[in-house]
């Protein structure tokens, strides 16, 4: 009901996901992104999508930029790790 509550759009963010809708997906992560300053989850979720759309260019920008405000999130390095293989490292 509260169009600023971002965990909602988080969530509403994972509903695209899991149905393949990743651009919508990445629009509801980006809400959530403007509206949770300062977390690093949202910013994570649109690089799992980026990677999902094989945009590994933006899936790079937006891991690093969760990382810069949260290093030691497992599923952050899981992704990260992820993006290495895919540069081949």
């Amino acid at each position: 009901m509260d169009p600023r509550f971002a965990p909602a759009w988080a969530a509403f963010g994972h509903t695209f996901a899991m149905e393949a809708e990743h651009d919508h997906a990445v629009t509801a992560y980006s809400t959530c992104a403007r509206i949770f300053v300062g977390s690093h989850l949202p910013l994570l979720f649109i690089g799992m999508e980026q990677i999902m759309l094989s945009n590994f260019r933006l899936a790079d920008e937006a891991l690093n930029a969760a990382a810069a405000l949260c290093n030691v999130d497992p599923l952050l390095c899981n992704e990260r790790g992820v993006m290495a293989y895919n540069h081949g490292k």
